[in-house]
């Protein structure tokens, strides 16, 4: 039996939380950025009414209030504190797209002075995958 194929049109993103009024916080809460994650099905058993959505930790990211029901092709992902988490589409087979979301405060996202990945060299044969993760400096 075929796997069937779900995609996602990033495989990361960055958002960042907090408001415009950096010297004292006060509009911090709930202002964080958006971005619309969008999924591909190609299937002949399933389509994008089956796509079933998962976040791993919703501390970080949460889907806009008029996304909070599962399934549909289109999820607008809200960064709520800074972190590193997945946004995860899944069909009822198992197959499954990740796109892992890096969220920064507001504050730092205007101070990062280098990122740097978490490996300093990788090479990938053919078929291969890796997961790379930022860090930023200063921390």
């Amino acid at each position: 039996m075929q796997k069937e194929s779900i995609t996602l049109n990033r495989a990361t993103y960055p958002l960042y939380v907090g408001g415009s009024l950096r010297e004292n916080f006060h509009d911090w809460d709930g202002k964080g950025s958006t971005f619309l994650l969008e999924a591909g099905v190609e299937s002949e058993d399933w389509n994008e009414q089956d796509i079933v959505w998962k976040i791993e930790d919703e501390d970080i990211v949460a889907f806009e209030k008029e996304d909070e029901l599962q399934g549909g092709a289109k999820k607008r992902i809200r960064a709520r504190r800074t972190g590193i988490t997945s946004v995860i589409a899944e069909l009822p087979d198992g197959s499954r797209a990740e796109c892992i979301i890096t969220v920064i405060d507001n504050y730092t996202r205007l101070t990062v002075l280098e990122i740097e990945l978490n490996t300093p060299r990788l090479h990938l044969g053919k078929g291969e995958e890796a997961v790379l993760y930022p860090i930023f400096y200063p921390k």
